[in-house]
């Protein structure tokens, strides 16, 4: 679980804290423990070491809830190596660059020279950094999400900006750096959320319908405390959700295991509450039994195959391994009169 997870977690100390806006020129670095911190104080802006601190990264994460949440990480991917001191983050020609000790870049939001007009980065009470000439967004971290889908951001995809927007699992518990698992919206065009493994679907919500997705429909919507919105155009799809009340401090993970969570923060408790986890079993798994697999939760072996077919490969399924599905035990004959159909009771077909 993420919240075990984020316990391992070391964070930099944070003795000089600073305004929610870099300005060009300015940087703020590790061995000072500086941060940016949003205008109400929800977000902080700093340095942090996962697990045994042998890498360095900078991310995103709510300025007062312990244990520390991390729902965003810049160099995810380009971890900052020991010796640390001197690494900073820095406004410089319209870009911010993350320079380590050596003064090498490690790390930079990527905006062309001749179209870097920005000259603040301001970090928001929405968790979102972002990059502007105090008109327009030159650039912004919502549309470069990690494991973490924050209220008001957007999963989707954007053709004239050519931006994809997903979320992206950690690679385990203690590595921030991408893993197997992403969130993004289906090619099918019906507005569905599909969670993949290396490329390969494992799941999917079903396609959007009403306010709602077909399998989440009666797993996770409460209006009073979650609205979702799916907004299609002729270039770009994107699906965000707001909150309210109680809710409105929430978060939707991806986790290294390919669970997606949904939690909201209980100021009552103290702690991070639950909303909804799914796929709830495997029963909700893309193909988990394979072609012409059964799937049934109560069964112990849980899969099996079709009347008249067979495991494909039985030495797998003796191991509980039932992705090579299943072949028939006879070839089919199509020129004979063995034709007819078999009527399957109580059984759900996948969502398509």
């Amino acid at each position: 679980m993420l919240v075990l997870l984020l316990s391992y977690f070391h964070l930099v100390s944070c003795n000089n804290i600073r305004s929610d806006t870099l300005l060009p020129g300015q940087s703020f670095s590790f061995s000072a423990g500086d941060t940016l911190v949003s205008k109400q104080g929800t977000f902080e802006l700093g340095f942090f070491c996962p697990g045994n601190c042998e890498k360095l990264f900078i991310g995103i994460w709510y300025t007062n809830i312990k244990p520390k949440t991390v729902v965003w990480i810049a160099n995810r991917d380009s971890p900052i190596r020991p010796p640390f001191n001197n690494s900073h983050l820095e406004l410089s020609d319209g870009n911010l660059q993350l320079l380590d000790a050596r003064k090498q870049r490690v790390w930079d939001s990527n905006l062309p020279t001749a179209s870097a007009y920005a000259n603040k980065a301001v970090l928001f009470d929405s968790g979102n950094l972002v990059l502007t000439n105090g008109i327009d967004r030159q650039w912004q971290s919502f549309d470069y999400p990690t494991d973490t889908w924050l209220p008001g951001a957007m999963i989707g995809f954007d053709k004239t900006k050519n931006t994809l927007q997903k979320l992206t699992s950690w690679r385990n518990l203690n590595d921030p750096a991408s893993g197997s698992y992403s969130l993004q919206l289906g090619t099918n065009q019906n507005g569905e959320l599909v969670v993949q493994r290396n490329f390969q679907e494992q799941w999917r919500s079903g396609p959007w319908n009403e306010g709602a997705f077909a399998i989440l429909a009666q797993q996770i919507y409460s209006k009073d405390l979650f609205n979702f919105s799916y907004i299609p155009t002729e270039y770009s799809k994107n699906i965000t959700y707001n909150v309210f009340g109680e809710s409105s401090i929430s978060r939707i993970v991806l986790e290294f295991n390919g669970l997606m969570k949904q939690w909201f923060w209980s100021k009552d408790h103290q702690s991070w509450q639950l909303v909804w986890s799914g796929p709830t079993d495997n029963c909700d798994r893309i193909n988990f039994c394979g072609a012409f697999g059964i799937f049934d939760m109560n069964a112990n072996p849980p899969c099996e195959c079709l009347q008249g077919y067979e495991p494909q490969f039985k030495l797998d399924w003796d191991i509980r391994n039932y992705s090579g599905g299943c072949v028939r035990k006879i070839p089919l004959q199509c020129g004979s009169n063995n034709k007819g159909f078999v009527r399957m009771q109580n059984v759900k077909l996948p969502v398509i």
